[in-house]
């Protein structure tokens, strides 16, 4: 734990003091432009809203109080006067936005922000000690999809990906019982979180009990949130509305958008997307066994059924698939094709060329003394230059963007009422923005690298006992 700590605190700083460079170069180069307050952590002010309406006893899974608060705090670009964005969470989620939600929304978003950042370096700090790695180099192969894309959007995945990353380096060192702990912080996003806690469950005894014990002071924590009848709620009408408002979403990676767009019936192509959502989870358990006995890396049995998910499902985002990164940079010291699929993970495949371009080459560095750490410096150069020219050609191959805008077009019918779920005004904003709906052939082509790389992550080869990594308490 004391090399985690050091890790943390290095690599806090260097953070800190490169995002603050960065912050006070835009000022001095752009004054008048838009600070990085106002053009990250974009979804913050849900969460807030959410936080604010339950502090105050109301519904924060219905269109009011949540509409009137999201366009008090930050009214997004073109959005109409009808939408709400919804907070699809449980309540023990909501609960760790209430404190922020006692602040004024921009010192709450500061802090937020922060929060992010050291969840990201606390990221690097664990998979670093437990890849023996330098951190920085982790980070820079973490920070395209784990670091900048989250801080982007501001969703909670990073508190996650944190998390079980810290509880696969406490079963590094043999202690099952305060990994369960940590692992349940993760459940922040539930269909991430739920397949590793079921493998510590199953394949950890000792860590039973802790991880019950977790789960049940969330349990309370969330019922002395919003009580009984709204975490209900949460279960019977949030998600099933929300699955169907974003079945109908571009930006959707799931098995039930690809049916959705192959002409399956919508309730169909969301109950196949569970079922196979329940499918990679059951095979993600039983690879995570075998890789985790065969390479002795026991934080593995957390990390690799998280990455087993992303793969397919009814709901999964480009920010989610981010959990995969951990699982694949372990494999990636000991196979070639978790190597290419890391490569393949590093593209923002959406973004712009020139962006692409630092990030890619960061990320290649990075990954040039994370994952052939023992090889000679021949291999290490193929990929410091193979992988963005692989990257990056890919992305050149791509069809020219279409130039949708998320502009919504027209106005419910019926209209969106106070009382309706607010997954219910998402929907209609889903459907009557074309920018989100209308498939493209390159919305759909820059998914295939992410479901490519994903697949690559089960062919792993296992080498003999001698070329084992060990885990740190074998070391």
């Amino acid at each position: 734990m004391i090399e985690l700590g050091r890790r943390f605190v290095l690599i806090a700083l260097v953070l800190v003091i490169s995002i603050g460079g960065f912050v006070g170069l835009q000022h001095l180069r752009h004054p008048g432009a838009p600070s990085m307050l106002e053009n990250y952590a974009l979804d913050f002010r849900v969460g807030y809203c959410a936080a604010e309406a339950a502090r105050h006893g109301q519904d924060p899974y219905l269109v009011e109080p949540l509409r009137a608060c999201e366009h008090r705090v930050g009214l997004e670009p073109s959005e109409p006067a009808w939408s709400v964005t919804p907070l699809p969470l449980p309540s023990y989620a909501i609960a760790m936005f209430v404190p922020l939600s006692w602040l004024p929304f921009a010192l709450a978003k500061t802090l937020y922000l922060t929060i992010m950042l050291l969840s990201f370096g606390l990221t690097a700090a664990a998979l670093g000690a437990m890849l023996r790695a330098p951190t920085l180099a982790v980070a820079l192969v973490l920070a395209p999809m784990a670091g900048y894309l989250n801080l982007l959007y501001g969703e909670p995945v990073p508190f996650a990906i944190g998390a079980l990353c810290v509880a696969g380096y406490l079963l590094e060192l043999d202690r099952p019982r305060w990994a369960a702990a940590v692992a349940a912080l993760a459940a922040v996003q539930p269909h991430l979180a739920l397949p590793a806690l079921v493998a510590l469950f199953i394949f950890r005894p000792r860590a039973r009990v802790a991880l019950l014990a977790a789960l049940g002071v969330l349990a309370v924590l969330g019922l002395a949130t919003l009580g009984f009848e709204r975490n209900l709620e949460y279960f019977t009408t949030v998600l099933p509305l929300h699955a169907r408002a974003e079945v109908l979403a571009n930006d959707q990676f799931g098995l039930s958008r690809v049916l959705y767009l192959l002409g399956v019936a919508e309730k169909t192509a969301l109950m196949l997307g569970s079922l196979s959502y329940a499918l990679a989870a059951i095979v993600g358990l039983i690879f995570a066994r075998r890789f985790a006995n065969a390479l002795d890396r026991p934080a593995l049995l957390v990390l690799f059924p998280v990455a087993a998910v992303t793969f397919g499902g009814a709901f999964i985002h480009d920010v989610q698939i981010a959990a995969a990164l951990p699982a694949m940079l372990l494999l990636a010291q000991t196979s070639w094709l978790p190597r290419i699929g890391l490569g393949l993970l590093a593209v923002l495949w959406w973004d712009n060329f020139s962006g692409e371009l630092v990030r890619v080459v960061l990320a290649a560095a990075g990954a040039m003394f994370v994952i052939f750490p023992r090889d000679s410096w021949q291999i290490r150069l193929s990929w410091l230059v193979g992988a963005p020219v692989l990257g990056l050609l890919l992305l050149l191959a791509l069809p020219p963007d279409a130039g949708y805008s998320f502009e919504t077009i027209g106005t419910p019918n019926p209209a969106v009422r106070d009382t309706d779920p607010a997954s219910v005004a998402w929907g209609w904003r889903i459907s009557l923005s074309p920018g989100r709906t209308v498939p493209s052939k390159r919305v759909e082509l820059e998914k295939v690298p992410v479901w490519l790389a994903l697949g690559l992550l089960f062919f792993v080869r296992l080498r003999p006992k001698a070329y084992r990594s060990p885990s740190l308490a074998n070391r």
